[in-house]
């Protein structure tokens, strides 16, 4: 009877890991600390220069206020709202010129109105006649950000402003916090620092030392190096470890001072594991020699990183065969002579 069974085709998987960032903080001594401290303040900043509290009291949303008083020359001019990274909604101010307030309210909040009386446009502070913009969500994952050629009229910010999530609480025995800032666009390096302080008398501690999330890089003499596997029925090979051995110590500049030292590469040993497409990548020193090793293969590689991005297999051996066949050194013999 014939074989009616077929080897299977890879399963791809659908993995989904929401990049958000993240500090760890350590609360030593957490006994002496809570007696004059109950809560954690989160400061962020962009430039390790200016830095912003993204926590509060309490949750709050997003919201834009503008500077000037109305009424306002707005008619025929247009304002676009974005909240929440929703795609913006614009809308054109009719009327003659001047508008009052209240018509830029109500043009705005029949559209953008919700659950337990929620409108997106309102004065505050109250009878100044200044326009505040405000998301319908709190914490961080709230924001809102405007566009137009009215916002200057009405003297709004264009930058995205998002809303403040609750400082974490201090409890004993718990000496590690973990803290997600979902507002954090991924990509762009953050400075953070921390310190104590209290909700009953207002007493705040020093601020921590600044932590970088994203480090920024600081050695741009590097290379992207790929691979790409497939089984012998051209279906991806998923999970196969690839192990890189820098041959030597490496190190890179000349000249060294204080404020520009050399830098010395110090994981010796890379890998990388190819994905559901079989592919990996990693990024490795320019003009380097590697030791490449395929796992479960008996396959190694001996290249040099060159100038520029390149495929680990169409790089060409430093040795006669491009690929090596690893084998264990022979044992010698011992011959005893009596």
């Amino acid at each position: 009877m014939p074989n009616t069974f077929e080897d299977q085709k890879p399963i791809p998987e659908l993995k989904l890991d929401p990049p958000v960032q993240y500090i760890d903080i350590l609360v030593t001594e957490i006994e002496k600390v809570l007696l004059l401290y109950d809560r954690i303040e989160i400061w962020r900043s962009s430039d390790n220069v200016t830095y912003t509290e993204i926590t509060a009291d309490d949750d709050y949303p997003a919201f834009v206020r503008g500077t000037s008083s109305g009424p306002f020359n707005v008619s025929g001019k247009t304002l676009s709202v974005s909240k929440n990274d929703s795609p913006p909604i614009s809308f054109t101010f009719g009327g003659t010129d001047p508008v009052d307030l209240q018509t830029i309210l109500d043009t705005i909040n029949l559209i953008l109105n919700g659950p337990h009386n929620y409108r997106c446009a309102s004065e505050i502070p109250v009878d100044t006649n200044k326009l505040q913009l405000q998301s319908d969500l709190k914490g961080l994952s709230s924001n809102i950000q405007v566009s137009g050629n009215s916002v200057v009229d009405f003297g709004l910010t264009t930058d995205r402003v998002y809303g403040k999530t609750h400082r974490p609480i201090l409890t004993f025995p718990t000496i590690r916090y973990r803290f997600y800032d979902t507002s954090a666009v991924i990509g762009q390096t953050y400075y953070y620092t921390y310190r104590y302080s209290s909700s009953i008398t207002n007493r705040v501690s020093q601020f921590s030392a600044y932590i970088i999330v994203d480090p920024i890089k600081i050695m741009s003499n590097t290379v992207n190096c790929y691979i790409r596997l497939a089984d012998n029925r051209g279906y991806p090979v998923k999970g196969r470890r690839i192990v890189i051995h820098l041959i030597r110590p490496y190190v890179f500049g000349s000249n060294p001072t204080i404020s520009q030292p050399l830098i010395g590469v110090m994981d010796q040993r890379i890998e990388m594991i190819t994905d559901q497409f079989g592919n990996a990548v990693t990024q490795v020193p320019v003009n380097t020699d590697l030791r490449v090793y395929i796992e479960n293969t008996l396959l190694n590689r001996l290249i040099n990183s060159g100038n520029s991005d390149f495929d680990l297999l169409d790089k060409l051996s430093l040795s006669y065969d491009p690929f090596n066949v690893v084998f264990q050194d022979p044992l010698i013999p011992i011959i005893s002579i009596n």
